[in-house]
């Protein structure tokens, strides 16, 4: 699961996404457009998305996501 955020969301972002599943296996971030926007790479149960995405859409209706089938 991919989230982008601009640079100065990075902290709530990684906040919101601690508190909403404590499931997290793997987190990586990537800068983009010159470190302008940052895309936070999550490694999480299935059945963890929604709730995932569910808590970022309500702290940062801004966030743009992408989902990556394995």
């Amino acid at each position: 699961m991919h989230i982008t955020v601009t640079r100065e969301e990075v902290t709530h972002l990684r906040e919101v996404v601690m508190q909403s599943c404590h499931c997290v296996c793997f987190m990586r971030m990537s800068p983009l457009d010159h470190a302008r926007r940052m895309c936070l790479c999550l490694c999480v149960q299935a059945e963890a998305v929604p709730m995932v995405m569910d808590a970022v859409m309500w702290a940062l209706p801004q966030a743009e996501f992408g989902l990556r089938q394995s």
